[in-house]
């Protein structure tokens, strides 16, 4: 096997490859993003990419750590008013994880992370998570979620008081990881407009009527150091979450 630095993308290597993985100490990090409108400015792919490029940075500094390919299709109803927006039921989701865990287990993995970049999965997967009650023995899985790091530094460099999606910090990160996706031209002003609708009633209305540009607060503030400060606090958090779970 090639050292960590040189080691080639998971879905690069061949079976032997895979056979030859020391599995006692390996962890499998598996993507998890959306595809879904990001404002007039950010890719459908936002989230996904977001997973992705994170997680090859957090596995360049644990050794025995591989990125699978992402699972870009999940849970994104509130946002199927916008052209574009694929979105999965739950049950769905579901089977997909665990027919990919059946698979890593068979294989004879013992360690896998869940890294969650998409706030519409949170609920489900946690949800899921905390139902799954021992059905895999043997194996470790871990739900991380890119959300719950960085606050901090968010709150202290952010200058609109609205964030959340497409929005200043989430561009930010975008300009620092992927800067040829992202159209800051079309990065505009997005005030929150004036409904009546009850978002846990029709979400996919509240947000047309609510955000109807698809963006939150002023993503046109957004800027490559913003979002490499907010990477590097991410990161910094995640490598030490992933080294723990591999010592486990």
């Amino acid at each position: 096997m090639k050292s960590q630095q040189e080691k080639c993308p998971y879905q690069h290597l061949t079976w032997r490859q895979v056979k030859q993985i020391d599995k006692e100490d390996a962890v499998i990090i598996l993507p998890i993003g959306s595809f879904e409108q990001h404002g007039p400015h950010l890719p459908l792919i936002t989230d996904t990419k977001l997973a992705v490029e994170t997680c090859n940075l957090v596995s360049r500094e644990v050794p025995d750590t591989y990125v699978l390919p992402p699972i870009a299709y999940c849970h994104s109803p509130s946002l199927t008013g916008f052209p574009g927006t694929i979105s999965l039921r739950p049950e769905t989701i579901y089977a997909l994880l665990s027919d990919v865990i059946v698979n890593l287990q068979r294989d004879g993995f013992k360690r896998i992370v869940l890294f969650n970049a998409h706030g519409g999965n949170h609920k489900i997967l946690t949800d899921w998570i905390a139902g799954l009650n021992g059905s895999f023995s043997n194996l470790l899985i871990n739900y991380i979620f890119l959300g719950d790091f960085g606050i901090d530094v968010i709150e202290e460099i952010k200058e609109t008081e609205a964030w959340g999606h497409a929005c200043e910090m989430e561009t930010s990160m975008c300009l620092s990881l992927f800067p040829e996706l992202v159209r800051m031209q079309n990065a505009i002003l997005s005030p929150p407009q004036e409904t009546k609708t009850d978002p846990k009633i029709d979400p996919k209305r509240y947000w047309l009527e609510r955000h109807p540009h698809g963006s939150i607060g002023d993503p046109s503030k957004a800027t490559k150091a913003k979002g490499d400060r907010i990477l590097n606090a991410i990161l910094e958090g995640l490598i030490a979450r992933i080294a723990d779970i591999k010592e486990h």
